[in-house]
């Protein structure tokens, strides 16, 4: 869908996913999205880019910053996505189950209860990881 000026909601034309929709996010003035089939699309102006991108697994979520960086957790790797195109990817030795970043922080949620922070972005390479295990919140691990 696609919310029109006059605050109407219209139906995204183009060729969208297949199957489960796991994830949708903004990131400089595009809509993105991710699904169980397995991939990544952009859409803006009620009309999905005519390109996708594969993911390297299921997608578990997505999230994206307003410089057009969009980070996809999937079931094993964490996949970073600039101008329609991948430019790093992490293995993870977890499965993610969520995602969010803000700034130069990605935080990434865990099955078992664990979180995960990735700090300082450096062209667009994820460092620096510190894992949580709290259940009463992040400043204890």
């Amino acid at each position: 869908m696609e919310v029109t000026a006059n605050g109407t909601v219209g139906p995204v034309s183009g060729s969208g996913h297949t199957n489960h929709v796991s994830g949708i996010t903004s990131a400089s003035g595009k809509m993105c999205s991710v699904a169980f089939d397995d991939t990544f699309r952009e859409f803006a102006s009620g009309r999905f880019d005519s390109s996708s991108l594969s993911t390297a697994g299921q997608p578990r979520g997505i999230t994206g910053l307003n410089d057009g960086t969009v980070f996809i957790a999937t079931s094993s790797v964490v996949e970073v996505v600039k101008s329609g195109k991948k430019v790093y990817n992490l293995k993870v030795t977890y499965t993610p189950s969520s995602i969010a970043a803000c700034g130069k922080i990605v935080a990434i949620g865990a099955e078992a209860s664990t979180r995960f922070l990735l700090k300082g972005l450096r062209a667009y390479v994820l460092i620096r990881t510190k894992r949580y295990t709290s259940m009463n919140g992040m400043g204890q691990n």
